[in-house]
């Protein structure tokens, strides 16, 4: 193996082999530079190796510490399923077609990990393991259990109102004051606006918007999921919307705010905007609060976005135990959902 230590940005080949050679045996002598020698994998860079026992399972170690485990299985239509599971995550499964090279991990210098499909150049991923064994065996690819707590979920600071009641304004405001954190607004206006444009009828045009929530909502649980903070704007004028919520988020992780103005002002703002139908939050207005249960208050009619941002920021830190999502989970039927 060369010495060559690896450089920054440098991406990487995979080197025919030969049949002789096992790819994943000898891992770092199958990877070169374009155009360069092999370099030496530096100790921090996790590599792949055959899991101890029977089954077509590899894990990758740095520093002595397993990190991940890697599986692959064919199924009888000839797709390649990989499933690689992190320390302290969920694995993901990914199928392809059996013509593609399997989807494979490069690592940079920094030791992060990149998926990268390379062309169909070298041989593919081969499960090691007795025959009638593994993944394989069963049609169905798993990896071993993780043994580390989950990843931390993120906080969810979620604010409810009526169109035009200020909620994206505080939401920017907050992404430009919250300091122990990296949050990121994710807006149910921002999701409709992703729709196809073309006109539909309105009995397609309700399933859309229906699934666009739905998706929505799950969507802001998987970006918790994963660690990250999130600013929630939404317009919860449906029962069956706040119902969803309540099942697919952790309600110790969310922080529930009420977003409040009067009628008027409400008004005054929807005819200056001109991008909303005229109306539409006065039929708005008796629905978004129904449920009548907050960890936090604020009225954009007598305080502006800064302020109401500022006050929430306050109040994060010390948000109640039961939060408002705890004790409107036990007031509302719900599928079941994540707990904490």
């Amino acid at each position: 193996m060369s010495s060559e230590s690896s450089k920054s940005g440098t991406r990487w080949d995979r080197e025919e082999a030969s049949p002789s050679r096992e790819l994943w045996g000898d891992p770092p002598e199958l990877r070169r530079p374009k155009g360069g020698a092999v370099p030496a994998i530096p100790a921090a860079v996790p590599v792949l190796a055959p899991a101890p026992g029977p089954g077509a399972t590899w894990q990758a170690t740095a520093g002595g510490r397993v990190e991940a485990w890697l599986t692959t299985s064919s199924d009888a239509g000839g797709h390649r399923a990989t499933r690689v599971q992190l320390r302290g995550c969920n694995g993901s499964t990914a199928r392809q077609p059996a013509s593609d090279d399997p989807t494979t991990h490069d690592v940079d210098n920094t030791g992060a990990a990149h998926q990268k499909r390379t062309p169909n150049t070298a041989r593919p991923i081969r499960p090691s393991g007795p025959p009638g064994t593994g993944p394989q065996a069963g049609g169905r690819c798993r990896a071993p259990p993780c043994d580390h707590v989950r990843m931390a979920a993120g906080r969810i600071i979620f604010l409810n109102g009526t169109s035009s009641s200020g909620k994206s304004s505080i939401a920017r405001e907050l992404l430009g004051i919250l300091d122990d954190g990296v949050f990121f607004h994710l807006a149910v206006d921002a999701f409709n606006a992703m729709r196809t444009k073309r006109p539909l009828a309105q009995e397609d045009l309700d399933a859309a918007l229906r699934r666009t929530r739905t998706g929505f909502h799950r969507s802001i649980a998987a970006m918790a999921e994963a660690g990250n903070d999130v600013v929630v704007d939404h317009v919860l004028s449906e029962p069956w919307r706040l119902v969803d919520c309540l099942t697919v988020l952790r309600p110790a992780d969310v922080l529930f705010v009420g977003v409040h103005c009067p009628p008027d002002e409400l008004a005054r703002r929807e005819k200056a905007r001109g991008d909303r139908p005229s109306g539409l939050a006065a039929l708005q207005y008796g629905l978004v609060h129904q449920h009548g249960d907050y960890d936090l208050e604020c009225d954009t009619g007598a305080a502006s976005p800064r302020e109401c941002a500022e006050l929430i920021k306050e109040f994060l830190p010390r948000r109640p135990t039961p939060t408002a999502f705890t004790r409107l989970r036990a007031r509302y039927p719900t599928d079941s959902g994540p707990t904490g």
